[in-house]
């Protein structure tokens, strides 16, 4: 035991370095950017939602791209609120303080949600800690003000509910993942195998929407829908999803999304908990309509599962060298076939039949979480 406890040790100092060097890297490139660098990041959108939250020009993009001029001197012709009202109604705080400072809180409140998922999340702190310094999608988070980091904490804390047997109070915590539903389209497939979480699931989102009615009243529905009709997407093409490599071509992405939609299913209904919802996730980015590039920083817990997971492969290898700084910095087209990669050999390590039991002892990292 002191042996090996001597042998990890330089290991984890050694990780905990090479985590430092890449945190402050990133910091140092943070304090270098000027505003210009910053018109089209996404936190002065939440800013100006938070402000006008309740008002009939939530959804405004003239309304928004004012206050963007106002508070930056610029203004992106993309920045239009695209989020359920609850979202800025959760800004209101936020918008109360001047701009920049609420701009370098809220990076704050993101390093601290980070800090959470690494605390939470079952797999090596260390390891968790050296990704998520080197994770390029999650530096572009903290760049632009992107709430991927919130999501990382959210999903840590439905895992660890989980993990001690409170279902209901996991798929509540998963329910808070409503900020980007877009990307956790196949959600619904993976709780349907799991009551506890789905009822919590079901629980919390129906009071999100009830809020957002509350929030914002009885048309916000259609005021949203108005809303992501907008151009928001500088430049789809280069997303790496299935619309992006499909270029507009319907019939090719209506296929491609088919095939996804069933390898992702036959990995969720076969595989443990630990497949199950790393195939929420690869194929949620892979069917999503709507992407920036610190969305794939949700494949962060994919590649620590897989890592850790006696039955994982092939598949955690590619994982692994997606969240990467390799893998980040692909060509779009490169970044999907590794995604469509990974979610074949998660049908392929899947084919044992995995019996699912209510939960798993929460010391156990390898226990998949059944």
């Amino acid at each position: 035991m002191k042996r090996a406890f001597a042998t990890r040790r330089p290991l984890t100092v050694a990780l905990v370095l090479l985590a430092a060097i890449g945190i402050a890297a990133r910091a140092y490139a943070l304090l270098g950017l000027g505003t210009d660098q910053l018109c089209g990041s996404d936190f002065p959108v939440f800013y100006a939602g938070g402000q006008l939250v309740g008002a009939p020009s939530l959804y405004s993009p003239e309304a928004v791209q004012a206050i963007q001029q106002r508070e930056m001197g610029c203004v992106s012709q993309f920045a239009v609120s695209i989020r359920l009202p609850y979202f800025f109604a959760l800004m209101k705080p936020w918008s109360y303080l001047r701009f920049w400072d609420a701009f370098w809180s809220w990076r704050a409140a993101l390093a601290i949600a980070t800090g959470v998922f690494i605390w939470l999340w079952p797999a090596p702190k260390a390891w968790a800690l050296v990704i998520c310094a080197w994770s390029l999608p999650l530096a572009c988070a903290f760049t632009n003000g992107q709430d991927v980091p919130f999501l990382l904490m959210w999903l840590a804390l439905a895992v660890a509910l989980w993990r001690k047997g409170w279902g209901f109070a996991a798929g509540c915590a998963l329910a808070m993942c409503a900020a980007k539903f877009h990307l956790f389209i196949l959600l619904p497939l993976f709780l349907l195998y799991r009551r506890k979480l789905l009822l919590g699931w079901m629980t919390s989102s129906l009071a999100l929407l009830l809020s957002c009615f509350v929030v914002q009243g009885p048309t916000w529905p259609k005021q949203f829908l108005s809303a992501i009709s907008y151009n928001i997407d500088p430049s789809p093409a280069t997303n790496p999803n299935l619309q992006g490599i499909a270029h507009s071509s319907l019939p090719l992405e209506v296929l491609l999304a088919a095939l996804v939609l069933a390898a992702s299913f036959y990995v969720i209904h076969r595989g443990d908990f630990q497949y199950g919802l790393s195939a929420v996730l690869v194929g949620g980015i892979l069917l999503s309509h709507h992407m920036v590039a610190s969305d794939a920083a949700l494949l962060i817990p994919v590649a620590l599962m897989l890592a850790w997971n006696p039955s994982a492969k092939y598949s955690k290898i590619t994982a692994i060298a997606f969240v990467s700084p390799i893998g980040a910095i692909a060509v779009p087209w490169g970044q999907v076939l590794i995604l469509v990669a990974l979610l074949c050999l998660l049908c392929y390590e899947a084919l044992p039949p995995r019996p699912e039991p209510e939960c798993s002892d929460p010391s156990d990292l390898l226990s998949g979480w059944r």
